[in-house]
């Protein structure tokens, strides 16, 4: 791959990534929360440390270099996750769950 297309995927991803952090949601709130307070949510969990920041999650290493293409802060099965959704290089979409507040990784899930 040549230097001009090794910056232009890199700008690329920085887009990607920048994009992802304002796509942070949050789902399965009570009924009362409306979509438009899904930035609240998100920040309140930020402040208090029950999340890090997205930026700090898709800079472990495993996700370096990974185009994202969704990225969402969620409940699951109790507990507070980032679900990322990630373009493999084979082109299937490789869904990926996090601890929101460690960023350690939950569980695996490959979608077809």
């Amino acid at each position: 791959m040549s230097e001009r297309n090794r910056m232009r995927w890199s700008w690329l991803f920085v887009a990607v990534v920048a994009a992802a952090g304002g796509v942070l949601a949050v789902v399965d709130m009570p009924v009362m929360a409306s979509g438009d307070d899904d930035h609240e949510h998100a920040r309140e969990y930020l402040e208090s440390g029950q999340a890090m920041p997205l930026t700090q999650l898709l800079s472990r290493p495993e996700l370096a270099g990974r185009q994202v293409l969704e990225a969402e802060l969620e409940h699951e099965h109790g507990r507070l996750v980032y679900e990322l959704e990630l373009l493999g290089d084979d082109g299937r979409v490789d869904k990926r769950y996090f601890d929101a507040a460690s960023g350690e990784p939950v569980q695996r899930a490959r979608d077809d």
